[in-house]
């Protein structure tokens, strides 16, 4: 099967999903902005994603749109030549209407979740944004996401029906596993932790909407509390210079927190285990989000985590499994900061132990993977676009 593969810059998760059909024997065509770093293989080939000279970051809506018109033209050459059995695209926005303006059938969208996000929640129902994004989601033959709130999400903003399933960009449980405790220590004398002091790890990406600011709100009486064990908080990701960071390090010095806040640098994924491994606990308190794979690599590792309630975390991990917290509210989260430290070590297992259970179940990349095989194989059926399922 020849796959027609659009996707935004090449990230971690984009490649491995290219590895991923490169492993499997499917043929692909990458077209994308930026060319990835991959081996040479006689089934995979690059192609530039089209050009619209400009316009398409123009305010002017209708040089807005011409720009748009500009790359689905180009993007019909392409189809025209390549010939693809389906055309999946990752990430849905401009890319997506640019499919769905050129005509191209089989057509799969892959969310990822801000890409809905970003648009639903503060897009107008009159705005481009949104009525471009409503355009491309009624011409889908399938979308996929990661909660069902998201695929709800689609429906809402489409107007109408979308056949649609669950898909998880899961992790490699051969990798993400319990251990690492040489490399750990190692990193944690290099930081200058106590062996005493316990480390908090808030994992994601430093974005307002990520809840950084409330996690370090949260610790400010923790750590004046001589009933509690010395705190160390780690975030990943600093070093971009954007007002969002500028403003959590004024946070730190208001609250006087320097000797307890450790800015790491982003962390390469393959590093990301070790990070794992020296936390004691994970928080992830997002305000407005997707799932996170960040759930099945603490689950797969073995942590606890603190997590806000959110709607798209609702279908795989519960309470048995994760604290939840409600998001925005920093005395939830240190009541809860505060229990994860102190609870008794049979109460934590327990939740450890069903969210791994989980991640064996759910989670493991080459099982997420087989789900998407079998999206394609029923999308080249010649019967599907008269039938028009909607998987669950």
């Amino acid at each position: 099967m020849h796959i027609l593969l659009i996707t935004p810059t090449p990230s971690y998760h984009t490649e491995k999903f290219l590895r991923a059909l490169l492993d499997a024997n499917y043929k692909v065509t990458l077209v994308t902005k930026h060319k990835p770093k991959l081996l040479d293989n006689e089934k995979y080939r690059y192609i530039r994603y089209p050009m619209s000279f400009g316009l398409r970051h123009l305010k002017l809506r209708l040089l807005k749109q011409l720009g748009n018109l500009i790359c689905a033209l180009q993007l019909r050459i392409i189809w025209q030549i390549v010939k693809p059995d389906l055309v999946h695209v990752h990430y849905i926005e401009d890319r997506a209407l640019h499919c769905t303006w050129a005509g191209l059938h089989p057509l799969l969208f892959t969310c990822w979740g801000s890409d809905i996000n970003s648009v639903f929640n503060t897009g107008s129902k009159n705005g481009i944004e949104w009525q471009n994004l409503a355009y491309a989601l009624r011409s889908a033959d399938h979308i996929t996401a990661d909660s069902y709130a998201m695929l709800e999400r689609c429906k809402a903003v489409a107007g109408q029906k979308i056949p649609g399933s669950l898909f998880f960009f899961g992790i490699d449980t051969k990798r993400f596993k319990p251990g690492y405790e040489n490399e750990a220590q190692a990193w944690r004398q290099e930081l200058g932790i106590g062996l005493g002091t316990k480390v908090l790890v808030s994992v994601r990406s430093l974005r307002r909407y990520m809840g950084h600011h409330h996690v370090i709100e949260s610790i400010a009486n923790i750590v004046n509390d001589s009933q509690m064990p010395n705190i160390a908080l780690l975030l990943s990701g600093f070093g971009i210079a954007d007002s969002y960071q500028q403003e959590l390090r004024a946070l730190v010095n208001e609250l006087h927190l320097a000797n307890n806040i450790y800015w790491l640098q982003e962390i390469p994924n393959e590093r990301m285990p070790i990070l794992y491994s020296m936390a004691d606990v994970i928080v992830n308190y997002a305000e407005v989000d997707a799932f996170p794979v960040t759930f099945f690599e603490t689950a797969a590792c073995k942590r606890p985590l603190i997590t806000s309630m959110l709607p798209d975390y609702a279908d795989i991990f519960g309470p048995e499994s994760f604290l939840f917290v409600p998001p925005a509210n920093v005395p939830a989260l240190e009541k809860s900061i505060r229990l994860s430290l102190t609870e008794s070590p049979d109460a934590q297992m327990q939740r450890i132990d069903n969210a791994f259970a989980i991640v064996e179940r759910v989670g493991e990349w080459h099982q997420c993977f087989s789900s998407m095989q079998r999206i394609y194989t029923q999308l080249t059926n010649p019967q599907y676009n008269m039938e028009k399922p909607v998987f669950t």
